[in-house]
């Protein structure tokens, strides 16, 4: 039998259950599909600029649509959720957070208590909760990525990236670098020959980068996403077998 109702969750990763009961999917639908589809065009621009022999190079909005993709193509991935909730007890917080409504407007009865500390209940809760934090942007991290530079890595002929469902990588060039101090790089590949990163800030800000790797920095780009997500992809079942333990992540070949 088919599990329909994780299949419905994945597939719509971003509802959530309104105060009818019903999966509401108004963000998916209004936001995340709209940044999609921008961001495939600008993904488009960026490939057949570098086919071209020209350094892909955007317009103020674009850029500023650049800098969101990269913000919510990590927050939006279910890793990273994942690592926040790893420690968070739920139930306890909701006890707890009766227990504050209580002392400030009355008890409530007992049915409701069981109510809300069921497992259907903590579920709807952690998803509303989800969601909705994916979905709010923070104007000071944004603002920091503004100021940073924009760039790209392009693989060797010989190497490839793989994704991962943590697919943006953090970078410090010293130890306890802090997020827009010069010495952090964001970075996520947007195709098996091509990452797209934040870096810098640089003097000449607003001329992005190119950074040819070598096979070996990408092979550390690959195992830095290996580490850092529970599945990876590739185009080459090889490259991926020889990255994953057989008793680690899951291997799923891009076809």
């Amino acid at each position: 039998m088919r599990d329909i109702e994780n299949k419905f969750r994945r597939q719509h990763y971003y509802s959530i259950k309104n105060s009818l009961g019903k999966h509401d999917d108004a963000l998916e639908r209004q936001f995340f599909q709209v940044l999609d589809s921008k961001v495939a065009e600008a993904c488009a621009f960026i490939f057949s600029s570098f086919e071209k022999g020209e350094i892909p190079n955007f317009s103020k909005s674009a850029n500023l649509l650049v800098r969101q993709f990269i913000y919510f193509q990590e927050k939006r991935s279910p890793d990273f959720i994942a690592h926040i909730l790893r420690d968070y007890e739920v139930k306890q917080e909701i006890e707890s957070a009766i227990g504050k409504y209580e002392s400030q407007f009355g008890r409530i009865s007992l049915t409701e208590k069981v109510r809300l500390t069921s497992d259907p209940a903590m579920s709807d809760m952690i998803e509303f909760a989800r969601v909705i934090n994916i979905a709010r942007q923070s104007e000071p991290i944004l603002d920091v990525y503004s100021s940073m530079s924009l760039a790209y890595a392009v693989a060797p002929e010989t190497s490839e990236f793989i994704i991962g469902s943590h697919p943006v990588l953090r970078f410090e060039n010293k130890p306890n670098a802090i997020l827009g101090d010069g010495f952090v790089e964001k970075w996520t590949p947007i195709s098996p020959k091509i990452a797209i990163g934040l870096i810098g800030p640089f003097k000449n800000h607003e001329v992005p980068q190119v950074i040819k790797l070598s096979k070996g920095n990408v092979r550390l780009f690959n195992e830095q996403i290996y580490k850092h997500s529970t599945e990876v992809a590739s185009r080459s079942e090889a490259l991926l077998k020889s990255i994953v333990n057989a008793n680690m992540t899951s291997i799923v070949p891009h076809r």
